[in-house]
């Protein structure tokens, strides 16, 4: 919740799908608004490059956690 400003929105991608997941309860748990969407690399974060992601091209399915208050 320190991460929001006050009407805030947080954005979080993921190729790991208990990663989304508890960064979705951590979010509800506390009272927050919650969209997980299952995307692309590409469509998530244009530009991304990747670094230390095995495999990385702009297909990879990730997670893509949007956190609002």
């Amino acid at each position: 919740m320190k991460l929001l400003k006050p009407g805030g929105a947080a954005h979080f991608v993921t190729e790991d799908y208990a990663t989304a997941l508890r960064l979705a309860e951590d979010a509800t748990s506390k009272g927050l608004k919650v969209a997980l969407t299952d995307t692309t690399a590409g469509a998530a974060a244009s530009g991304a490059s990747g670094a230390g992601v095995p495999n990385f091209s702009s297909s990879l399915r990730v997670w893509l956690v949007n956190i609002y208050q």
